[in-house]
């Protein structure tokens, strides 16, 4: 038939054309790696309780390290995360903004050295593998975090 379009077997989520409503009317077929590009990497963790969940992880990591849980020790542990998730979902690209204190102030005084650093984004690491993020998204996240190393030291002149 000379013209015609062939088009798709509809199913009920499509409109009388054959055209979805929406791209959550699609059929599921799991993410393929170039859809995986298209996300966030905010909702590559899981969005919301994703992120929340691997603050949480993270920090376990954190917390049982003999070298930096001492700089927690009068931390109160649901403020951390708290702030360590709108940090982190911001740093993913995610729909939240940071609102606690500058990095500088946060850090101010602790006596945080860089080895100290180190041994946090190691920890960084090992949580984001575990959580099956590409080495490349690893990337992209810890560098992001290392912009920060010099107010997390104190090695930076900040005027806050």
């Amino acid at each position: 038939m000379h013209g015609e379009v062939l088009r798709p077997a509809r199913v009920s989520t499509a409109t009388a054309c054959g055209c979805f409503k929406s791209i959550t009317d699609l059929p599921k077929f799991g993410h393929t790696k170039a859809m995986q590009k298209l996300l966030s990497l905010f909702d590559r963790v899981g969005g919301e309780q994703g992120v929340r969940n691997l603050v949480r992880s993270f920090y376990d990591n954190v917390l049982k390290d003999p070298e930096l849980a001492p700089f927690f020790e009068n931390a109160s542990i649901e403020r951390l995360y708290s702030m360590q998730y709108e940090f982190f979902a911001a740093a993913l690209d995610g729909p939240v903004k940071y609102s606690g204190l500058s990095i500088h102030q946060a850090h101010f005084g602790r006596c945080i050295e860089k080895e100290h650093f180190a041994r946090f984004v190691n920890h960084l690491i090992d949580t984001l593998r575990a959580w099956q993020l590409s080495e490349q998204e690893i990337h992209l996240l810890i560098s992001r975090v290392n912009t920060y190393a010099d107010e997390v030291t104190g090695s930076a002149v900040v005027a806050d």
